[in-house]
């Protein structure tokens, strides 16, 4: 019976220890597999983890580098506005602000109260048009060195309408204090030569009768530090240039008679040298372009004609 017990017990004892075997055996391999297939994800980390952190820091990092150049290449894919548009978004920015008509505060007479109200419904309704036009125009136009800065890169991108206005030189809202920047004035000089060059070589009428103009305003003086425009020999160049590409119209004068109407004289040197420029010009650049009147008040439309 004894015998029996033991022979039992030792049979207990050897399960206990084939299975603890296996238990081991069978933990063994389960890490074993684990390094050998490190393609197998672990358990994800969690948001706060310090370690997951470090490893996205060197991602932002270069991103951050190559945002420059992203940037650079968006800024020469996006071409500038053209002329007609720069023009007709800053004229609409500019008649949308408010006109006060202080004359009207106390006006003298019911007549005069009455019609200061019709004009003030009047400009009410030009501002609301041209607020509406101005909704879909970028926000930067309605400034004057916005409109500055969006011509000149327009007319360093070859657009003869910028370039034409540019030239112009027409800039700054006095009347609401609205100017260009010291900085943009300084610039404004080669440039304007730069295109007014540009305009006689490519045989451009417009830009002649702009310069040939006898008339000037205050709004003239920033195209005068770029181009005598005052002067009585570089006014008779201009009209003896348009006499030569056949000008007719009412505008030219015989330059001449634009010299006496001015009160001035030209030497005789004066006048050689102005002829001989006049038709050296001509000859080079405007003899295969027929002659095309372009009024001064269209000089920097909308549209180039």
């Amino acid at each position: 019976m004894r015998t029996s017990l033991m022979r039992t017990r030792n049979c207990a004892l050897i399960v206990i220890s084939v299975a603890f075997l296996a238990a081991m055996l069978y933990l063994f391999v389960e890490r074993g597999s684990a390094q050998v297939h490190p393609d197998v994800d672990p358990a994800p980390p969690q948001k706060n983890d310090a370690h997951a952190a470090q490893h996205v820091q060197p991602a932002r990092v270069v991103d951050a580098k190559r945002q420059p150049e992203v940037q650079a290449a968006e800024t020469l894919a996006s071409p500038p506005l053209d002329s007609a548009t720069i023009v007709h978004c800053h004229r609409a920015f500019v008649g949308s602000r408010p006109i006060k008509t202080p004359y009207c505060d106390n006006p003298k007479s019911s007549l005069g109260m009455q019609q200061c109200q019709e004009l003030q419904v009047t400009e009410a309704m030009h501002n609301q048009t041209m607020r509406g036009e101005a909704a879909a125009c970028p926000s930067s136009l309605a400034t004057a060195s916005g409109y500055y800065d969006a011509l000149r890169a327009a007319a360093q991108a070859g657009d003869v309408g910028a370039q034409r206005c540019f030239i112009q030189g027409y800039f700054n809202e006095g009347y609401d204090g609205d100017y260009i920047s010291a900085q943009q004035v300084k610039d404004f000089v080669p440039l304007a030569k730069e295109y007014i060059s540009s305009g006689l070589e490519r045989g451009d009428w417009g830009v002649v009768q702009w310069l040939a103009r006898v008339s000037h305003s205050i709004p003239d003086g920033l195209l005068g530090s770029a181009y005598p425009i005052t002067s009585v020999e570089a006014i008779y160049k201009m009209n003896l240039l348009l006499t030569l590409g056949g000008a007719t119209d009412d505008v030219v004068q015989r330059p001449q008679s634009i010299v006496k109407s001015l009160g001035a004289t030209l030497s005789n040197q004066q006048t050689e040298d102005a002829q001989e420029w006049a038709r050296d010009t001509y000859s080079k650049y405007f003899a295969a372009t027929p002659y095309v009147r372009t009024p001064v008040t269209s000089f920097c439309a909308t549209s180039v004609p």
